[in-house]
C-alpha cells in the first residue's frame, strides 16, 4: 500500500472553516462542520482527501428490523426503510441462502447505490470495485465508499502476498466507516505504524462492513486465511453488536422470534419520523446506531445476559479460528454517540427518549455491556482497548450528526489509540 502523509490539523481547520462560510448543499453549514466535523487527515492520503456504509445509512439495529427496498432522492437515503418488518429467525430454519440473507442483511436489497451482494459463507460482502458517492457535510461536500478488488474499504488492491506485517481490521459499519477509505482508523492506523520507519511495511485492510456481528467475524477470517494476517482488529460496537449476536445465534437454532407488544414497532417508527430532517438526518440511522438494541432490552431485559453470552460463543470460535491461523487477537469496543458526545445533539435524543419512554440509564445498556464484555475478553488473555472515556474528554463532536456514525475525527481519535497501545505489542513481534 501506498504511504502518505497526514493532513495537517491547520489545513483540516481551514477546509472546515470554507466549508461554514460557503454554506451546505442542505441549507446553511451544518452544526457537524461548525464543531469541527472535517477532515484531521488520513494514512493514505496525500495533502488531502482523494477525488474519487459503511455503512451506507446503517440498517436499524435492532437486528429485525429490515429496510424497504425504497430510495429517498431527496437525502440520498438507502436502506432506511420507511416500515419496520420483524423478521422471524426461525422461519429460515437455519439454513443460510439468498433468501435469509436478504432479510438478515437488508443492505443486499439495496435497488440504487447498490454495494453489498450475497455470499454464500458469509450471507453478504461489499462488492468488488465499487464506487458510491453521497452528500455529505464533509469538507469536500460529498464522501466517496470505495471499494477495491477485493470488496475491502481500500483505495489499493490487496494483494494475496505480504512481506511486512499485516492487520485485518473487522467490524459493522462503524470498522468500515462512512467516509473516504484513507479516513478510515484501519488506514490512519497503517499510515502511523508505516511512517516508525522501523525497517518494515505495514498493511492494515479495512475489512468492516455494515450490519455484521460477532457471527461473522470468525468465518470472514477463515474466508481471508491466505491473506495470512498477524493481527485481527475488531471493532465491537456496543450500540448493537451484542444483539446482533443473539439474533444470529437464534437464527442458527432455529429459535421462533418473541411477540411484541402492541405499539412497540409505532414508537420506533415516531421516533425516526420525529427526527428525520432529510438531507441533514437519517432518522432511522441514528436510532440503529444508538437506540435500537437499548429499546429492545428495556422490553426483555433477560436479553442482555442472553446477547452477552451469544456474542461470546461467537467470539469464543473466532478466538479459536485465531488461535488456528497463529492470528494475534485485539478487541476496540466502539460506544455510541449518546455514551461520548455527551453535549451534543442532546434535544434530538431527549426527543427519542420521552418517545420511547426509556430513561438515560436504560439508552446506556450498551456502555454496561460493553464492560462486561471486556472483562470476560481479558479473562481470556485478549488485549481489550476501551476508548470511551478519552473519546468523552474530546472538546469536538466525534459522531456524525446525520447518521450517528463515527466522523472523521473519531476515527482519527481511535486511530491514535490504537496505535500508542499496539505499537509495542506489534514491534516486539519480529
Amino acid at each position: 500500500m501506498a504511504n502518505r502523509s497526514e493532513t495537517p490539523r491547520g489545513l483540516a481547520l481551514l477546509l472546515a472553516l470554507s466549508l461554514v462560510l460557503a454554506g451546505c448543499s442542505d441549507g446553511g453549514a451544518s452544526d457537524d462542520v461548525q464543531r469541527g466535523d472535517g477532515t484531521p487527515g488520513g494514512g493514505r492520503s496525500g495533502a488531502g482527501m482523494p477525488s474519487s456504509s459503511g455503512a451506507g445509512a446503517h440498517a436499524p439495529t435492532d437486528a429485525e428490523a429490515t429496510a424497504d427496498d425504497g430510495e429517498d432522492d431527496d437525502d440520498e437515503r438507502v436502506g432506511v426503510g420507511r416500515a419496520i418488518d420483524f423478521v422471524d429467525p426461525s422461519s429460515f430454519n437455519g439454513e443460510l441462502n439468498k433468501d435469509s440473507a436478504s432479510r438478515l442483511y437488508p443492505n443486499i436489497n439495496v435497488q440504487d447505490r447498490v454495494r453489498h451482494e450475497y455470499d454464500p459463507d458469509l450471507g453478504v460482502r461489499l462488492m468488488p470495485d465499487v464506487s458510491v458517492s453521497y452528500k455529505w457535510n464533509h469538507p469536500r461536500f460529498e464522501i466517496v465508499l470505495e471499494s477495491n478488488n477485493m470488496g475491502f474499504r481500500e483505495d489499493e488492491d490487496t494483494e494475496i502476498e505480504h512481506d511486512g506485517y499485516r492487520i485485518f481490521s473487522m467490524g459493522d459499519s462503524h470498522a468500515e466507516g462512512f467516509l473516504y477509505n484513507e479516513e478510515s482508523y484501519a488506514n490512519v492506523l497503517e499510515g502511523k505504524l508505516n511512517r516508525m520507519d522501523d525497517g518494515r511495511s505495514y498493511d492494515v485492510i479495512n475489512a468492516g462492513i455494515g450490519g455484521v456481528g460477532p457471527w461473522y467475524w470468525p468465518r470472514q477470517l477463515r474466508k481471508h486465511a491466505d491473506l495470512k494476517p498477524d493481527m485481527a482488529i475488531v471493532g465491537f460496537f456496543t450500540g448493537n453488536d451484542f444483539y446482533n449476536a443473539l439474533h444470529l445465534l437464534r437464527f442458527e437454532q432455529v429459535v421462533k422470534r418473541k411477540n411484541f407488544p402492541e405499539g412497540y414497532g409505532e414508537r420506533l417508527n415516531k421516533v425516526r419520523e420525529l427526527i428525520d430532517d432529510p438531507p441533514r438526518r437519517w432518522g432511522s440511522a441514528s436510532l440503529g446506531n444508538g437506540l435500537n438494541q437499548a429499546y429492545r432490552f428495556m422490553h426483555w431485559p433477560e436479553e442482555e445476559d442472553e446477547s452477552l453470552e451469544a456474542a461470546l460463543h461467537y467470539i469464543d470460535e473466532l478466538i479459536a479460528t485465531c488461535e488456528e491461523l497463529d492470528v494475534e487477537l485485539v478487541f476496540l469496543l466502539i460506544p455510541i454517540k449518546p455514551d461520548v458526545d455527551l453535549l451534543d445533539d442532546q434535544p434530538v435524543l431527549q426527543t427519542a427518549l420521552d418517545t420511547l419512554g426509556m430513561t438515560r440509564e436504560q439508552a446506556a445498556v450498551g456502555r454496561r455491556l460493553g464492560l462486561r464484555l471486556a472483562e470476560a475478553l481479558e479473562s481470556r488473555g485478549l488485549t481489550v482497548i476501551d476508548p470511551t472515556e478519552e473519546m468523552r474528554s474530546k472538546d469536538i463532536a466525534l459522531y456524525w450528526r446525520k447518521d450517528y456514525h463515527l466522523n472523521v475525527w473519531g476515527h482519527n481519535t481511535l486511530a491514535t489509540i490504537l496505535f500508542r497501545e499496539l505499537r509495542a505489542q506489534i514491534r516486539a513481534d519480529r
